[in-house]
């Protein structure tokens, strides 16, 4: 079996205009193929784009906890008015 590398959009429309003169059966093979690698390049780009979203929640958390620090820090800090 071949690897499956992603088409580029060039090579796609190459490819569809050189099944257009090939018989029904291997336009389905050759397109399914397709299919499979464009199938295989999305799942690819499904796991960095779930780390980042990870990564950003993390991020967001440790905002979080920064602000309501210095925001103790500083009310503690802070002398009373009478």
């Amino acid at each position: 079996a071949q690897p499956r590398l992603p088409l580029p959009v060039s090579d796609r429309e190459e490819l569809s205009a050189s099944l257009s003169g090939l018989p029904l059966e291997p336009q389905v093979e050759e397109l399914s193929r397709s299919l499979g690698f464009q199938m295989d390049e999305n799942k690819g780009l499904r796991v960095p784009e779930r780390a980042k979203g990870d990564d950003f929640k993390l991020h967001q958390v440790i905002m979080e906890e920064e602000r309501d620090g210095s925001s103790q820090a500083v009310q503690h800090h802070t002398p009373e008015k009478s």
